[in-house]
Formats: C-alpha cells, sequence, structure tokens
C-alpha cells in the first residue's frame, strides 16, 4: 500500500484521518508540522503527502517547500476556509 505522510497528523480531526489510512492498509506517519515534513521529505520518499492547513500563511511556506523537495509527489490539502475564502486559493509558490 501507499507511504503516506500526514502534516499536522496530531491534531483532531486528522488524527482519526490518520488512523482511518492506517486502517486502510496504508502507512501514514504524522509529523506536527510543515517544517518536521520538510526534513522528513529530505530522508525519505512517500507516495502522497496529506497536509491539515492549521496556519495558512506559515503553511503555505512549508507547503512550497516541500513540493521543492519532491516534484513527483501527490499532495493532498485538507483545510477550513477562513472568513468564507480559502485562505490558499489563488496562491502560487515563489
Amino acid at each position: 500500500m501507499s507511504e503516506i505522510l500526514f502534516v499536522n497528523g496530531h491534531v483532531n480531526p486528522y488524527q482519526r484521518f490518520c488512523r482511518h489510512l492506517s486502517r486502510s492498509g496504508h502507512t501514514c506517519n504524522p509529523v506536527d508540522d510543515g517544517i518536521e515534513a520538510a526534513v522528513v521529505l529530505r530522508k525519505n520518499h512517500y507516495d502522497a503527502v496529506v497536509f491539515g492547513i492549521e496556519d495558512p500563511i506559515k503553511d503555505k511556506k512549508c507547503l512550497c517547500e516541500m513540493l521543492k523537495l519532491q516534484k513527483d509527489i501527490m499532495v493532498i490539502i485538507l483545510g477550513k476556509e477562513i472568513g468564507g475564502h480559502d485562505p490558499l486559493a489563488g496562491q502560487r509558490c515563489q
């Protein structure tokens, strides 16, 4: 099955999603934030990154850094709207 890195995977409700992925046969490696994820991605390859957005400004920067490390990785972004809009909509990595 898939090796999945789960950023902010220790935060509810993301913990439940990570447990569900594990029960489905995937290897789910939760890390606390995007900074830790970048360190882990330098050492290991993952099939996908699930990114639970908690702090849109900080997490966007970390997400961009992760994409630079592994360009062939699928990224799934889970987040919440803030003030009725998606804080990452239309954003680009520099």
